[in-house]
């Protein structure tokens, strides 16, 4: 959303949802709750359902950041797992779809 704000990003739902979700007024004193006032990160964490709000409803640069997310989950797990010399047996389909980038849908369980 301050990619928005500044020009350097697309429009995106996350604008509106966010500042209604932290009651700002801005763009501008979002970024002030962060850099001058020290908004903690569990504050940015819990925005992470108006993330998923805003990908489920076709918003693009919130699916791109919940894939960005997946994706470093998966380089997480995946270097645990070749540290710790395990094997991990899962689904084609679940590990495609976490390494595959942006998607609008999450895979059904």
């Amino acid at each position: 959303m301050v990619r928005q704000f500044d020009g350097r990003g697309p429009a995106t739902r996350l604008t509106d949802l966010v500042l209604n979700e932290m009651r700002l007024g801005t763009p501008s004193e979002l970024i002030h709750a962060i850099y001058d006032r020290g908004l903690q990160r569990s504050a940015v964490a819990g925005l992470a359902d108006v993330v998923q709000q805003a990908m489920l409803a076709g918003d693009a640069v919130a699916a791109e950041i919940l894939a960005r997310a997946a994706g470093e989950l998966v380089a997480a797990a995946s270097s645990v797992v070749t540290r710790l010399g395990m094997r991990v047996m899962c689904s084609p389909r679940y590990w495609q779809a976490a390494s595959s980038g942006p998607s609008p849908r999450w895979p059904q369980t």
